[in-house]
């Protein structure tokens, strides 16, 4: 039987992906529905650009990346190419530059026209340093939020 999505909007879907970082910090873990729920929703591009700075709302970039890697368990293909992108840009400000391009090829096989999995190749091979990455990340984080929430009745679709 397939499971239903339920629709909501970018500001539940960001507040359901931080609930779901609490939950899996605890217990290592978090229950089916939130986790299909949390998949889809990084395939919205301010919801999946909002986990870009997950790190400036005091999770570790470790932490990030484990619950990435969760998510992937059982992410429909579709789904892993946001995941795989987003696990990019953490894997290439801890200085991971191989495993950032592993990471990338990986959306790139499902979907090689992913606006951000190009944006952050051409970012990554042109040598950026990962301190401006994350200083320009740093930056958006809350401008992406501010847009979340000044629209908060925008629906995922």
């Amino acid at each position: 039987m397939k499971s239903k999505i339920e629709i909501k909007t970018q500001a539940q879907a960001i507040n359901e992906m931080r609930d779901a970082l609490i939950e899996f910090e605890q217990t290592g873990e978090i229950n089916d529905t939130t986790k299909s729920s949390v998949t889809n929703s990084l395939r919205d591009i301010q919801v999946r650009d909002f986990a870009l700075g997950l790190t400036f709302e005091n999770n570790s970039t470790e932490l990030i990346l484990s619950f990435l890697d969760y998510l992937l368990l059982s992410a429909k293909e579709i789904e892993t190419v946001a995941i795989n992108a987003i696990r990019a840009s953490y894997l290439y400000r801890l200085g991971d530059t191989q495993k950032a391009f592993e990471a990338l090829d990986s959306a790139s096989k499902v979907n090689p026209a992913y606006s951000l999995t190009m944006l952050l190749r051409r970012v990554f091979g042109s040598g950026w340093p990962a301190g401006a990455f994350e200083a320009m990340t740093r930056q958006l984080h809350p401008k992406v939020v501010a847009g979340i929430e000044g629209g908060s009745d925008l629906v995922i679709e």
